[in-house]
């Protein structure tokens, strides 16, 4: 994936605290202010935390920050943000496994322009989820209260989301997040001893 000049990359990181393992989700931004690294890193956070609150997320995981990359000056920085909010969710989780699939969506047609980001199981309980994998409704329009707020939210601490490539064309503007009714599975999130 390339990361153009006043773009970037917001990773969210979050902990299963009971083994420590890592989960992340990440969306591409403009840099339209064109602020360094860290300045983003602490902004984007607080968007994103804004709406995953503790009180969103599983007493099993920790939300640890807010990972970004940008492309300024000719080159690329880094930062991280550090949050580290335990949930407060007092509910058994769903397998480290399984994610919430979120179709990122643009205007243009075709595979280029469609993108997808995967939510970590922190904010969805195996009570949510029936025996085909099907979130209930009530979850899913939680989640798509909150991503649709995080959107808003990205928009107006000016960095709009983007959907990046792999080659070297202009990031596409996303339009909207939409969330699936049906859970994915990631085994890179499942390892197994």
């Amino acid at each position: 994936m390339e990361i153009p000049e006043n773009y970037g990359q917001a990773t969210f990181i979050y902990e299963f605290i009971d083994t420590g393992e890592k989960m992340t989700t990440s969306v591409g931004f403009e840099n339209t202010a064109l602020q360094d690294a860290i300045t983003l890193a602490n902004s984007i956070s607080t968007v994103w935390a804004g709406e995953f609150t503790p009180s969103t997320t599983l007493d099993s995981y920790r939300y640890n920050g807010c990972y970004v990359i940008i492309g300024i000056g000719g080159v690329l920085q880094s930062a991280q943000s550090i949050d580290d909010a335990d949930g407060t969710v007092n509910a058994a989780p769903v397998s480290p496994a399984v994610s919430i699939g979120v179709k990122k969506q643009t205007s243009y047609a075709g595979k280029k322009y469609r993108g997808r980001m995967y939510l970590s199981p922190a904010h969805l309980s195996e009570a949510n989820v029936n025996g085909a994998g099907v979130i209930d409704g009530a979850t899913v329009s939680a989640l798509q209260g909150l991503l649709d707020n995080f959107y808003s939210g990205m928009i107006a601490n000016d960095t709009p989301c983007v959907l990046l490539h792999s080659d070297a064309t202009t990031p596409t503007p996303i339009n909207a997040f939409l969330v699936r009714d049906n859970v994915r599975t990631q085994r890179r999130r499942q390892h197994l001893r």
